[in-house]
């Protein structure tokens, strides 16, 4: 098999376990802070609202670095670092006795994420061109299973072992997909020199402030706030309408 389709499909199978083990608890967040005490419904709405974004915002602010360390270190090592990183997390929450301690563990997780820049940048780097389209759509469908799957079977097993439980098997679950890729999967060398990169293939910031870019940076930030503006309240909303978190 060729050297970048064995790259491809091992990142295929570890960004599902990645995906899964980070969406894993996101189905009984709002019930897993009721446990905590929290049960005063503005203070539970508000609260949800704060976990949820928590990781996003800090994943926002972080992400370029972390694309100037996979640049220098290597995509690889940067999937690793977001895998481990998540699988301690996962544990940790299972141990928070306060709201505040599942916030503040919400937003060192999205200083850690992202692995699906890395495996991406990975797989386009070793692919062949002609075969580059093919590649990245197969890679894409990962994300879409592992955030299917996850929220679903962390829902059954919150619902069968419990919420600390769950927090355990989401965790093993991330170092699972971590040993995978530590094992299998190769890098390829595609380091070039500073001096051989000229004045003109350096990407002008000015850029970032030309209209077209800031248009098309305005409509995706809607479109996701528009996308997700609920989602964190559905399983509150549920528990609205069941008038009971049983089940």
């Amino acid at each position: 098999m060729p050297h970048w389709k064995r790259n491809l499909i091992i990142l295929w199978f570890s960004q599902i376990l990645s995906l899964m083990g980070f969406n894993f608890v996101l189905p009984f967040l709002p019930y897993y802070i009721q446990d905590l005490g929290i049960r005063d419904p503005d203070q539970l709405r508000l609260w949800t609202g704060i976990i949820t974004a928590a990781p996003s915002l800090s994943f926002a602010i972080i992400s370029p670095i972390w694309g100037i360390a996979a640049d220098r270190w290597g995509k690889k090592l940067m999937i690793l670092r977001a895998m481990l990183a998540g699988g301690i997390l996962m544990m940790l929450y299972s141990l928070c006795t306060t709201v505040q301690a599942v916030t503040a563990l919400r937003v060192i997780q999205g200083l850690f994420t992202g692995t699906i820049a890395a495996s991406t940048t990975l797989v386009a780097a070793g692919t062949p061109q002609e075969r580059l389209s093919y590649a990245l759509g197969f890679l894409s469908s990962s994300n879409f299973i592992g955030t299917s799957m996850g929220p679903l079977i962390g829902g059954i097993c919150a619902e069968s072992f419990g919420f600390h439980t769950t927090f355990i098997i989401g965790g093993v679950i991330l170092f699972v997909g971590a040993v995978i890729v530590a094992l299998h999967v190769k890098e390829i060398d595609e380091s070039i020199p500073l001096t051989s990169v000229s004045e003109k293939e350096q990407f002008p910031l000015s850029e970032l402030l030309s209209k077209p870019f800031l248009t098309l940076f305005i409509l995706l930030f809607l479109l996701r706030v528009a996308r997700n503006i609920a989602q964190p309240f559905i399983p509150l909303y549920i528990q609205e309408v069941q008038g009971t978190m049983k089940g």
